[in-house]
This record gives structure tokens, sequence and C-alpha cells, in this order.
């Protein structure tokens, strides 16, 4: 079918497409934007298989901003120097020429505040593709995917993502680099048949990540990231069947909690207490009949209970959580209440066995 004159497609450049302008669609870069000398960056097609669908397009120009509106929903702007200019005079320093149109101001505005426009200095590609591309990609999947992958149903109050993400795109610290590590594990389990091995990908985003945790872990004004750090590496280690490595980061966000109480919000330290006893309860109820429960002679076992007596301790200091026991959690799809219930039965359960088994072998 051929195309009707004044009507516009939706492929062609991201730059074309935000100016509302026709596209040739020449590659490496379009006849506009060699006019106009912008970077010419063309969408990543994808299918509804294909994770690399999840391409954020940028240029180097534009920025991704957290704003509070009093929402509940949590909103980002993703703007030009220009725009970000025009919002905050104090940050712009050009001045507007009479006469002279937005676009051609557009190159000649600088910010005067340092807003990272790339996510990290590493750079663990193989050349094909720019880091800022692969990072804003996976940032994305963890968006779109990771976060409605780990809760029981889907909505705005998702804390995966409510609590995450506005820490994330605030601050490069620990939290970041778990947030790349968990995508790019989980993308390592796809078969997305681009040549990169995603796998080699998520580890040194991880050992970033875990470095970063244990050079802020005295900054109270990090306690609050480090707790949902703690969440993301236990999620990280659960998926990758690692039991031990992620109970240790089930004490460490005790420890956080012990050492910061005052200066978090209970509604993190309630997002952060139910999913370590959700998790250690569904790990206690799955046990094997004929595992023996933990004895003197296992310091590990027995330090993760004292643990979970922690958690319960823990949860008391901070009525939000205490008061919310009944309601039915979008996150597990269930109360906590019930969790609880659920937890003395599968105890009573083993202790029965235990008291059956000198009985069978007489």
């Amino acid at each position: 079918m051929s195309k009707v004159n004044g009507s516009r497609r939706r492929a062609g450049c991201s730059s074309c497409r935000r100016r509302k302008r026709r596209c040739d669609e020449q590659k490496p870069s379009c006849l506009n934007c060699q006019k106009s000398g912008k970077e010419c960056i063309y969408p990543t097609p994808g299918s509804a298989s294909n994770p690399l669908r999840f391409v954020v397009a940028t240029s180097t120009d534009h920025y991704i901003i957290p704003f509070d509106q009093g929402a509940e929903k949590p909103q980002f702007l993703y703007l030009s120097s220009l725009e970000i200019a025009k919002l905050s005079p104090g940050l712009g320093d050009a001045e507007t020429k009479e006469g002279e149109s937005e676009e051609v101001r557009l190159d000649d505005v600088h910010l005067k505040l340092p807003i990272p426009s790339t996510m990290s200095e590493w750079n663990f590609n193989d050349g094909r593709e720019s880091l800022w591309n692969i990072e804003m990609s996976l940032m994305q999947y963890y968006v779109e995917v990771v976060c409605s992958s780990r809760v029981y149903v889907q909505t705005d109050r998702n804390s995966f993502r409510t609590f995450v993400m506005p820490r994330v795109l605030g601050h490069q610290g620990p939290l970041l680099f778990t947030v790349l590590a968990i995508s790019a594990a989980e993308w390592r389990q796809k078969s997305i048949g681009d040549g990169r091995d995603y796998g080699a990908l998520s580890a040194p985003y991880k050992v970033q990540a875990l470095h970063e945790l244990q050079s802020c872990l005295a900054d109270i004004q990090n306690s609050e990231e480090n707790l949902l750090t703690c969440v993301l590496l236990s999620s990280l280690e659960i998926a990758e069947g690692s039991k031990p490595t992620w109970l240790r980061h089930l004490q460490g966000a005790l420890a956080l909690l012990d050492n910061f109480t005052t200066s978090i919000d209970p509604t993190v330290a309630k997002f952060v207490l139910q999913y370590f006893r959700f998790r250690y309860i569904l790990m206690e109820t799955t046990r094997p009949k004929n595992r023996p429960r933990p004895l003197s002679s296992d310091p590990d076992d027995l330090s993760y209970h004292k643990a979970m007596n922690r958690v319960a301790e823990a949860e008391y200091a901070f009525p939000l959580i205490h008061s919310s026991e009944s309601l039915v959690d979008e996150h597990i799809g269930c109360s906590m209440e019930l969790i609880a219930i659920i937890n003395r039965i599968s105890a009573l359960s083993l202790t029965v066995d235990s008291l059956d088994e000198p009985k069978n072998a007489s």
C-alpha cells in the first residue's frame, strides 16, 4: 500500500517520532538527523517471545527524572536538556534570544548541575551495542517483567517497583547493580539467541552490588536502600537455588533494622519483614519429612531459626505490620495470619513425625 501524503508512520528513528517529523528511515542516520546534527537512534525491534524488545531509545542529551505529585504510583519523566531548563530555569545556562527557535537553542543548553544520563561506568558488553542501551533494556525488563513475576497479583502498589525504582533512579548504589544483576540473570535462562553471555553479564553486577552494599552499610541515609538490596539479593539467590546465601541476606536485613529502626519507613520495613518471613516459612513447610530438624551441632541452621525469632520481634516494633496481619497481601496472595497458621501446622506435623520415628523403629 502506498503512503498517503501527510501521513506519518509509526516507524522511524526516535528523534523524528518525538518531534513528529516524517522519517526517511535511512541508516545509520536519517536525513532529518543529518541536517539537525542529532543522534539518530532506531528502537530495537522485538517480538512477543524476545526479551530484547524491552529497549528504551535514548540520547545523550536526555535524562530520566523522578518526580512526585502526591500520587501513589511513582512517576518518571524522560526529558531533554531544554525541557529541564524550561521547567527549572536555575539549571540551564543558555538564554533565549529573540526570534530564535527552540530547536536551535537545544544544542546550546547545558545543565549546571551534574545529572547523570548513564546508569554506570561498567563496561561488560561485547562492544556490539552501547552499554547505555543494554542497561536501560535491563532496567525496563525489571520494571515490566521481573516486578510482575515476584508478586501474586500485579497492582500499582507492587513494592518491587514502587519502593525500588525511585531509589534506583535517584542513586547509583547497591540497589541499582542488584536490579541489573537480576534482569541479566533472568535473560540468561531464556533462549535469546543474540550470542551474548548474560551469565557473565549478571555476575559482575552482583559482585559490584555486594561491594557497594558493604561500603555503605554504616550510612544511615542508605539504610532503606540497603534493606531493599538485601531483599533483591535474596530473590536472586533463591532463583538460582542457593539456600545458605539468601539466609545470610536475611540476617543482614535484620542487623540493618536493629541499627536504623528510627530512620526506616515502616512501610518499607513491613515489606522487607513480610518477604523474609514468607520465604522462610515456605522453605520450612516444604522441608522433606526425612530431613531432621536442626540440632546444636548445626550452628548455621540454629542461627537461621534465631533469625526468624528476631523477625517476629522486629515486626512487633512496627504497629503498621501488627495491624495488617489479617489482610490479604497482593504480593503473596493471602494474609500473613494464614501463613502463620500454616507454619504452626507444619511445625506440629514435623514434631509428630519425629515422635513416631522411635515407635516405628521398635
